[in-house]
């Protein structure tokens, strides 16, 4: 199993910001030789530590990121471990 560990300056509070530079660093990680079967994202990778601010940014139990990393997971057939 290849395993991809992917570490980015995570913008709190911005999601979409989050989203393209998850989508952007994924579609590089997927041309490497070996191809990553997964790949490992950082705590909070979608809202940072916005922490006075996650009732409002943070999806109902995770279903937004539960989707984003799924259509990217099916595009690409790798896997995700997302926290």
């Amino acid at each position: 199993m290849q395993i991809a560990l992917i570490q980015l300056q995570i913008q709190p509070s911005e999601k979409q910001a989050n989203y393209d530079s998850i989508s952007r660093l994924v579609d590089l990680a997927v041309t490497q030789q070996p191809k990553p079967d997964l790949i490992v994202l950082p705590e909070l990778w979608s809202t940072g530590y916005a922490l006075a601010e996650l009732k409002t940014i943070a999806s109902d139990e995770g279903n937004e990121e539960v989707e984003f990393l799924g259509n990217l997971a099916r595009k690409y057939g790798i896997w995700f471990a997302g926290g």
